[in-house]
């Protein structure tokens, strides 16, 4: 077998005023993406907000289409859509 794993631990707190269904990485590991019932928020690797969509529907499966770029989806009583985000 050829290569090198490396596994990078870290500690990171936020407080979110709703429970996290779901918690996602940047393909660079230097954001982090919290999935709320009704939000999502983007945290910098040392636990700083990034940036929060609030006011989501039901926001679920976020996808990073590249490290500033995420497409995710919202579902409501009239179906469901997706969006995206650029990170700034």
């Amino acid at each position: 077998m050829s290569g090198v794993m490396e596994q990078t631990k870290r500690a990171v707190s936020f407080n979110l005023q709703e429970p996290v269904i779901s918690l996602d990485w940047s393909p660079d590991g230097e954001i982090l993406a919290a999935v709320s019932p009704h939000e999502i928020v983007f945290f910098l690797g040392s636990g700083t907000l990034l940036q929060k969509l609030t006011g989501l529907a039901s926001p679920a499966d976020p996808l990073w289409v590249n490290a500033h770029e995420v497409w995710y989806e919202d579902a409501n009583d009239q179906g469901k859509r997706v969006m995206s985000v650029q990170l700034q």
